[in-house]
């Protein structure tokens, strides 16, 4: 027997008109109604857009592979350096700007290989947990990557590599 379409239980058809006998070996499916779930409301942590703009136009390109991004197309989005379970930090200096989302792209590679990240500064675990709030972030260049510290004032200024980073 084929499984209806969407969610469904079965419930014992009934036989009219004999004593002693109101269900049949047999069933039929019977819609399952929907219930709705009370949602909790979503916190917003993103940054306010003032800081988002910023950080666009610091950027320009994406950090990890130099891709060109416009920002009436999308295809984009600002990475907080400490995840934002590690706390919310929407200062301009502790976002970058990557091509794709959470899941996709550069920001997928980055969410997906965290050791790697943080050892390129794309990653930091906060200041509580030992990461220094002014830490370098390789960024992509046309010439290759270079380090930099990323300033509140959403500039950037070219820095030595820290010890034991990637090349």
């Amino acid at each position: 027997m084929k499984p209806g379409p969407g969610l469904s239980r079965r419930v014992p058809l009934k036989r009219a008109g004999l004593p002693g006998r109101e269900e049949s070996g047999r069933s039929r499916r019977v819609p399952l109604k929907a219930v709705p779930r009370a949602r909790k409301p979503r916190k917003d942590t993103g940054a306010p857009q003032a800081v988002r703009d910023m950080v666009f136009d610091r950027d320009r390109w994406c950090v990890r592979c130099g891709k060109a991004l416009v920002k009436r197309r999308g295809g984009y989005s600002i990475h907080h350096l400490t995840l934002r379970s590690h706390g919310v930090d929407n200062s301009v200096e502790a976002q970058i700007l990557l091509c794709g989302s959470g899941t996709t792209g550069c920001h997928g590679w980055v969410h997906a290989h965290p050791a790697a990240a943080r050892a390129a500064g794309w990653i930091r675990l906060g200041t509580a947990n030992g990461d220094s709030a002014v830490q370098p972030v390789m960024v992509a260049l046309p010439a290759g990557y270079g380090w930099f510290l990323l300033t509140p004032d959403g500039k950037r200024h070219g820095t030595e590599a820290p010890e034991g980073a990637v090349a």
